[in-house]
């Protein structure tokens, strides 16, 4: 497999770790070159168009670097509560979206993304938190189904096991409990 997308099964528990893919870095680099060009024919005189190339491709290369380890730093892990979300280049940001919270998972796809074999993932929770949190791009489109489905799974499995009382608290239900309705 070419790409750093990976499902990595960790020895403590049935936990999965879920990489995106490299693939969207194709669609970057051909704009940084087209940008890169852009500046190079539109400048006015010879001076600039030697400071402009330098400028865009500089400018070129940091979107890149930038684009690889927004990639690089991101995973996605299913634990036994919920959906851990990592992200974060300088600063480190965790995200656990509730099993027990989520509504919906929803696959999308543009034209281009298609033509990759990459799926964006938009989790749907009950807080406004999933607007941000909730959106995970660029997954092969193999592995995004399978989280989506394996997602769905254990959505069903923690709604099963919660119950909201008359205060409108959640509590988890044990196997050797019984609720009356």
């Amino acid at each position: 497999q070419g790409d750093q997308e990976k499902v990595i099964r960790l020895a403590d528990g049935p936990q999965d770790i879920f990489r995106p893919s490299m693939r969207p870095l194709i669609l970057i680099i051909p704009g940084t070159i087209f940008f890169v060009l852009w500046i190079f024919l539109f400048s006015l005189s010879l001076q600039n168009i030697l400071l402009s190339a330098i400028i865009g491709f500089v400018v070129g290369l940091v979107a890149i670097a930038f684009s690889y380890l927004n990639i690089k730093t991101t995973w996605v892990q299913m634990t036994e509560d919920g959906l851990l979300i990592r992200r974060g280049i300088i600063a480190e940001k965790r995200t656990i979206l509730l099993y027990s919270q989520i509504q919906d998972v929803q696959e999308t796809q543009k034209f281009t993304e298609m033509l990759i074999g990459v799926k964006n993932l938009r989790i749907v929770t009950m807080t406004a938190l999933s607007a941000s949190a909730g959106a995970l791009p660029a997954f092969n489109s193999k592995t995004a189904h399978e989280l989506r489905e394996m997602v769905l799974e254990r959505i069903g499995s923690a709604q099963a096991k919660t119950i909201v009382t008359k205060e409108g608290t959640v509590k988890r239900v044990g196997e050797d409990m019984v609720v009356n309705p």
